[in-house]
């Protein structure tokens, strides 16, 4: 399907193992990292299509790595970042986008509800792949296709 990871990133271990077994069932890899440090680490050593970034990260807040991977001095900063987060509120999903994330995903979600979301994401970075023009920056709308 896919000839890179894809990049779940969560540190409540049960929802990482739930989420990554509905990614995997649809046929894609998935990388799961325990800590907000260790996903930039990863972001910043491996090519991903997109990365499910949870909020509430141990040792660094998913919007703190998210600001980090977005400041690596490569084309790993423009992979699709999309929030995941018991915070679904328009102002919490507008903060999100400004600090640099392309899409949120609100828990509780359904397997098709994240299965939606990474292929969204998915095909963001295909998108961007295409077009490398610095400074533009798509987002996901609710209502973009997978």
């Amino acid at each position: 399907m896919f000839d890179r990871s894809k990049f779940a990133d969560m540190d409540f271990r049960p929802v990482a193992d739930i989420a990554a077994a509905f990614i995997r069932s649809a046929g894609h890899d998935v990388a799961c990292m325990p800590s907000g440090a260790e996903a930039v680490r990863a972001a910043a050593e491996k090519d991903f299509d997109v990365v499910m970034m949870d909020l509430m990260m141990p040792r660094m807040t998913g919007l703190a790595a998210t600001k980090r991977i977005r400041a690596l001095p490569s084309l790993r900063s423009r992979v699709p970042i999309v929030a995941m987060s018991m915070r679904s509120r328009s102002a919490d999903v507008e903060t999100c986008l400004w600090n640099g994330m392309d899409g949120h995903l609100a828990k509780p979600f359904s397997p098709y509800d994240l299965l939606r979301a990474v292929e969204r994401g998915d095909a963001l970075g295909q998108a961007m792949q295409k077009d490398r023009q610095p400074g533009g920056s798509a987002r996901m709308s609710p209502d973009t296709p997978p």
